[in-house]
């Protein structure tokens, strides 16, 4: 007989037997880790995996055309290798983003000569012209328009470590961050551990006056924040390492924390740390963080009149947990057929396990427009009971989503499988 757990019973904050470690940890919902290899995008990693997180996008965003848009939506700018969140204000509205099938990563770094102009700087190091940003954004069909579905905290906001606790405990999975004064030959060989996170003193001694401390024991001898003192001048600093081109600023992913700091998700590949993720004290964070971001929603491209009605082939299934609850599981459709526009007036999605019909959602379309089909339903989110082994990811659901439309879209059944219980991408079995 299948074991079964009431949903509101599994939670992903958790308290220890004795009440003494909070632990929040989203490592599971999110999308695989990947590889920048040795070019300064950073950023466009660090917003993607929050980005694919989200409902009714692909759970593979191109990172080259993120870095690539960024780069272009700053006219006039002076090329420099990587960039800052805040400037993706601009290029997430402008130009969307794309799936990594259509412009894949490419893990080289372009060469220029000293003497090559600006123009020619943008190109290698973007790795795409104008001309090319204009074909490629023809495939764009996701959008982040700032006023509402994108969050910009800058360093005042984002060093304060209850600030993006809160966020996370609100349901944003992921929460892209950059950090200043990285020493990357430390960041390079280690990551901090679940239960001994960096800390400053793995970086920085404390200066006061002519004297030098270790930050752990200045800590342990000051009554007040430590931290907040040292921003606001009471206390200087001294690097460890005093060559200061060991240092550099890096984006990552907080995607979770426990009592001692946050857990990140590194873009340098599986391998480096713990499967790709490292620990971050609270203390360092707020010394070295410089800003973050959180994005809420994407605004999806309305159908083309280019773009004719017909039976798509590539229909493909996004699962990935969301809301301040985070109860269920939640699916929606998206195409990567850019020929033509997903454009349904319901959609009926059936959910099984071994052939037993779980549960069942129906989704319409609101007045703004048969499009928002994209927004999807949450599965599970009321007393349905949710078998252990799906939980746990031993098992996997089988889901049907029962398409109506007008034309070649008049009713037609996609079927999808395996569906775990993560974030992802899972195309049809039609």
């Amino acid at each position: 007989m299948m074991r079964t757990i009431a949903l509101f019973c599994f939670t992903l904050v958790s308290l220890s037997l004795f009440g003494q470690q909070e632990i929040l940890d989203y490592r599971r919902f999110q999308t695989p880790v990947k590889n920048q290899v040795n070019r300064g995008t950073c950023t466009a990693f660090a917003v993607a995996a929050a980005l694919e997180t989200l409902p009714g996008v692909p759970a593979d965003i191109s990172e080259q055309y993120l870095y690539g848009a960024l780069k272009h939506s700053q006219p006039g700018k002076k090329y420099q290798e990587g960039d800052r969140l805040l400037n993706y204000t601009g290029s997430l509205q402008q130009y969307g983003f794309i799936h990594e099938e259509f412009l894949p990563y490419n893990p080289d770094a372009l060469d220029w000569e000293a003497s090559d102009s600006e123009f020619v700087r943008v190109i290698q190091g973007a790795q795409i012209g104008k001309v090319g940003m204009f074909l490629m954004k023809y495939y764009a069909k996701y959008f982040v328009q700032p006023a509402k579905g994108m969050r910009y905290y800058p360093k005042d906001a984002a060093s304060n470590p209850e600030i993006i606790k809160k966020l996370l405990n609100e349901g944003n999975l992921a929460i892209p961050v950059t950090y200043n004064l990285v020493h990357i030959p430390t960041w390079e060989k280690e990551c901090g551990t679940f239960k001994k996170p960096w800390e400053p003193s793995d970086l920085l001694f404390i200066k006061a006056g002519e004297r030098i401390y270790n930050y752990s024991v200045a800590k342990f001898f000051y009554k007040g924040d430590l931290p907040k003192a040292i921003k606001e001048g009471k206390f200087g600093i001294q690097l460890r390492d005093l060559n200061m081109d060991n240092y550099g600023g890096h984006a990552v992913t907080i995607v979770g924390y426990n009592n001692k700091g946050f857990i990140f998700k590194n873009s340098w590949g599986k391998d480096w740390g713990d499967s790709g993720y490292g620990f971050i004290s609270f203390d360092l964070h707020e010394l070295l963080v410089e800003e973050a971001v959180v994005f809420d929603e994407v605004s999806f491209a309305p159908p083309s009149s280019e773009k004719k009605q017909k039976l798509i082939r590539d229909v493909r299934l996004k699962t990935t947990r969301m809301g301040k609850n985070m109860k269920g599981l939640h699916i929606s459709l998206f195409t990567n057929d850019y020929f033509a526009d997903q454009n349904y007036t319901k959609v009926t999605y059936n959910v099984y396990s071994n052939g037993k019909l779980l549960d069942q959602k129906v989704i319409t379309p609101p007045q703004y427009g048969n499009y928002d089909c994209r927004y999807g339903v949450t599965i599970f989110d009321d007393k349905v009971l949710v078998p252990w082994d799906i939980l746990t990811g031993d098992n996997f659901l089988t889901v049907d989503a029962l398409v109506e439309g007008e034309g070649p879209l008049n009713s037609l059944i996609y079927r999808f499988e395996p569906v775990y219980w993560k974030t992802a991408e899972i195309k049809s079995a039609n």
